[in-house]
């Protein structure tokens, strides 16, 4: 069984009848969306929130995940290169003081975009970078702020080709609610995204709380249509990035989160916190991305020991989806030890389904982030975890001193065979250096887009009339097409597709198996590259029109409408075509 996850009211027959003949026009294409977009384009990257790199496919161009570089340039300039993306991401300006900025480069720099923070109070001095890689880590505070930019790995629903995490922590309570970007681009158009309608919310349109207020990048003129050329190096719906809306946490001992809401404003880039919420929270205040881990990913500056078959965890909310990997910041005391990440309901403190982690992730001399990834991987939702490791030898681990997070530890399990931990001690206010990096629940995201309104004309009893105006060549071309049909959304979907009956007087009924009679109408669908033989005959429920189309692709597609031998009467009638996104199977 296929699970709904979309659905567009893509097409609108409007019907008028005179007598035996009836006029028949398309109305407006409608888009809707999951999450992801708002406007009549596709989205995928994060600037500032989480730059993610995700890139267009249209077959038959299909890119493949490249980890990227990360490397220092010069005193306070680093570059992240994503070679597979045609990406690169500067950040900071090479001066003596450290300037937050970000100049975000996309397919080989014909695209750019330059984000400045212009809310900064004293001096930065200089930035640090630790790790390579995607544990790479770029860093510097003041007494009044702490920056933090690092790369992610692919995480589906946000980006195919890893991203960049920018998160801010403002150490003392502050005056003012708002953070501002000065915004600076090249071949760009920024576009916000607001909040759902009612009416759109009627319709079935899913927004995710991160996707509200927040900012969209496109190429200022490519997009549905290119050439190979721009295929091949990924550029195919014109998405260059997204400033995804980010997460506000305070320090109390239960901590309290509001959003960071992005807008534009006089040429400028505006991130608003509620100042109610900001004037009664515990500082430091931690502004995040959201939706590609839980956990704490900050190497704690105290370090205890871990020894071999005790699982150390910390509790922490999961969210909908699949785990990846549990990273944990240590260093090992002698060579050729290993740790398993293990993920524990926190309720009942039995390791989920497929839970534990590979033996493959060696802990290093230094300390140093170290990943166990899961083969299998296990479904997450928005519970508690402990999100837990075991090692095979003596080992240090890190933690802050933190109120609101608490540490647990069974001391007598298996790092062989992980078991339940049965019961665990329990330690408050130790935020343990621990997380867990997890794939969101696949967000989809299809428009529809063709000419608009479409006139059929006059249409008789008994007639095959074309929604393009004239019969398709066998095969079909795009160019016989009235529509693109677009997966915006980074994976891949199947394309479901029913006909309601036409309403107004005596009605139309869609005729399902046979030729159409009286008050009746029998419509296919079909898409370039068919042939008849694969057209779709439309009925009142849900059939498979498209299978597998791929993240970021798109198809041309058409209809016709054979009416039935006669009009009983000459009322207006109308009927909703509908499209389905549905989980690929």
């Amino acid at each position: 069984m296929k699970r709904r996850l979309l659905r567009i009211a893509c097409a609108i027959l409007a019907v008028a009848i005179v007598v035996s003949t009836v006029w028949v026009t398309l109305f407006p294409t409608m888009r809707v969306q999951a999450s992801g977009n708002y406007l009549s384009i596709s989205t995928n990257v994060v600037v500032a929130a989480q730059i993610d790199n995700s890139q267009p496919q249209i077959q038959p161009y299909k890119a493949t995940y490249v980890p990227p570089t990360v490397s220092k340039i010069q005193d306070n300039l680093f570059e992240i290169n994503f070679s597979g993306a045609y990406h690169k991401v500067r950040i900071g300006t090479g001066t003596s003081q450290f300037i937050s900025r970000m100049l975000f480069g996309a397919w080989d720099g014909e695209c750019q975009i330059q984000l400045e923070m212009a809310n900064i109070t004293g001096n930065l001095g200089k930035a640090t970078l630790t790790g390579t890689g995607e544990n790479a880590r770029i860093t510097v505070e003041n007494n009044s702020w702490k920056l933090e930019y690092y790369p992610v790995p692919p995480t589906a629903g946000f980006n195919e080709f890893g991203g960049i995490d920018y998160k801010m922590t403002i150490k003392r309570q502050t005056s003012y609610n708002q953070i501002s970007f000065t915004y600076n681009a090249n071949n760009v158009v920024a576009y916000h995204q607001p909040p759902l309608t009612q009416e759109e919310i009627d319709e079935g349109c899913i927004r995710p709380d991160y996707v509200v207020n927040s900012i969209a990048f496109y190429h200022e003129t490519k997009g549905g249509t290119v050439t190979q050329t721009d295929a091949d190096r990924g550029l195919t719906t014109g998405k260059i990035g997204h400033l995804y809306r980010m997460r506000c946490t305070d320090s109390s001992t239960i901590p309290k989160t509001t959003w960071l809401d992005w807008s534009l404003s006089g040429g400028n880039i505006i991130g608003t916190i509620d100042a109610t919420w900001l004037s009664t929270a515990t500082y430091p205040v931690t502004i995040a991305p959201v939706g590609d881990t839980f956990g704490y990913t900050t190497g704690g500056g105290t370090e205890v020991d871990i020894y071999v078959d005790d699982v150390y965890g910390m509790v922490a909310t999961g969210a909908s989806g699949t785990g990846v990997s549990i990273s944990a910041y240590l260093r090992r005391y002698s060579s050729n030890k290993y740790m398993k990440g293990v993920l524990v309901k926190d309720s009942d403190l039995t390791i989920i389904a497929n839970g534990t982690g590979s033996a493959s992730a060696a802990i290093p001399a230094a300390d140093d982030w170290v990943v166990s990834s899961f083969a299998v991987a296990p479904t997450i939702t928005a519970i508690d975890y402990v999100v837990g490791m075991i090692v095979s030898g003596d080992a240090g681990y890190h933690y802050d001193a933190t109120a609101g997070y608490t540490r647990k530890v069974d001391d007598s399990n298996s790092y062989t065979t992980p078991a339940d931990l049965g019961s665990a001690t329990s330690t408050a206010s130790r935020r343990v250096s621990i997380y867990c990096t997890f794939t969101p629940t696949a967000s989809y995201d299809i428009s529809n887009v063709g000419t608009n309104p479409l006139p059929f004309g006059i249409v008789a009893a008994s007639t095959t009339r074309y929604a393009f105006g004239s019969a398709p060549s066998d095969p079909v071309l795009t160019t016989e097409c009235t529509w693109i049909l677009t997966n915006n959304a980074a994976g891949a979907c199947d394309l479901d597709m029913k006909m309601a009956d036409f309403t107004g007087g005596v009605g139309w009924n869609i005729e399902e198996s046979g030729a159409p009679g009286s008050d009746e109408v029998k419509i296919l669908a079909y898409y370039n590259g068919q042939s008849p033989a694969g057209y779709l005959w439309l009925k009142n429920a849900d059939q498979e029109f498209y299978d597998a189309l791929a993240g970021s692709a798109h198809i041309h597609w058409d209809f016709s409408m054979l009416t039935g031998t006669s009009f009983t009467d000459g009322v207006a009638k109308s009927g909703v075509l509908t499209i389905t996104a549905v989980a690929e199977d």
